[in-house]
């Protein structure tokens, strides 16, 4: 009867220990697929948004696709879709530089030069680079050759200054000033020209003015 009775208690320890294997074993496999399609999903999360990124260049869609591929614990596919993001951001930043060079030509101020030549330092294909610096150079050269007429134009103007001529403009000499010149002269008969026309008419600077 005793050895009956080990017998059953046997049998149903090892029912139980088989149960709680199958238990453990069902709780792995669960684990594991829930595992397996998480990281999935994932892997198809980052390929949609570096799809959508290579169909649509926008700074906004890179960030996103970066933020997707830098999740991916799959160190060959997180490789293969960085590249491609890699690409697509180099791209942006050329089309970037491009068009801050054309607003730069198209308005040729000093204040445009900076970011011009900020966002064409961002670029890596050496030819396109090149293009690109060969562009800002000529417009740097063409703002500082208006800057030197400029400058010019204006120490000429302050040297070419107005002059008073007396006689109708008849006198051989002029005069900064009406105020310097003699008391008797008749103011109603005195006309004004450029300096630089009065001695290209052989005047000369009154002697009598300061």
């Amino acid at each position: 009867m005793k050895k009956k009775k080990l017998v059953m208690l046997m049998a149903a320890f090892i029912v139980a220990l088989s149960s709680q294997h199958l238990l453990f074993s069902n709780s792995g496999n669960h684990f594991f697929n829930t595992a397996t399609a998480s990281a999935s999903t994932l892997d198809t999360d980052a390929e949609k948004a570096v799809k959508k990124l290579e169909d649509h260049q926008k700074r906004e869609n890179l960030v996103k696709a970066q933020q997707k591929v830098d999740t991916l614990s799959d160190v060959t596919k997180k490789e293969k879709l960085q590249h491609r993001i890699d690409l697509v951001e180099q791209a942006i930043i050329i089309k970037e530089a491009q068009t801050a060079v054309k607003y730069l030509e198209d308005h040729q101020d000093r204040n445009n030069i900076a970011d011009a030549q900020n966002k064409t330092a961002l670029v890596t294909d050496e030819g396109t680079k090149a293009n690109l610096t060969n562009r800002i150079n000529l417009v740097e050269n063409a703002i500082a050759v208006k800057e030197a007429q400029a400058s010019e134009n204006t120490v000429s103007a302050q040297e070419d200054r107005t002059v008073y001529v007396t006689g109708g403009g008849k006198s051989k000499v002029y005069w900064y000033s009406t105020d310097s010149m003699p008391w008797n002269t008749n103011k109603n008969n005195i006309i004004q020209m450029k300096e630089s026309q009065a001695i290209a008419a052989g005047k000369r600077h009154s002697l009598t003015e300061p």
